[in-house]
């Protein structure tokens, strides 16, 4: 059986740096997602997703070309992972562009 994975590309009107600060604080991450990421950002490193109450959500590896890997054949958490990714990029797009996210909110 081929691990699962989600693999997803999209395209934002800003700077890298803004992408960059928008996908790598947590000021950001809470505002178009709920949860506080944290990682080294180094191509590879560990991403780990943190609710606000402090508990571990998630964790897996990440790039820009996203892919989010590491589901343990947890076939549920990968469907809601493969419809939120869209909707959270999508999210982060439109707060980078407009300084106002989708308001949309990713729960387990």
């Amino acid at each position: 059986m081929q691990p699962l994975e989600i693999d997803y590309t999209i395209y934002v009107a800003t700077s890298r740096e803004r992408l960059w600060e928008g996908l790598t604080t947590a000021e950001f991450t809470r505002r178009y997602w709920a949860e506080e990421i944290r990682s080294e950002w180094r191509i590879g490193s560990a991403v780990e997703a943190f609710a606000l109450d402090g508990t571990l959500s998630w964790y897996g590896t990440l790039r820009l070309r996203l892919t989010h890997d590491r589901f343990d054949s947890d076939e549920a958490f990968f469907r809601d992972c493969r419809r939120a990714w869209p909707e959270l990029l999508s999210s982060l797009k439109s707060l980078l562009e407009s300084g106002n996210s989708l308001g949309f909110v990713y729960s387990h």
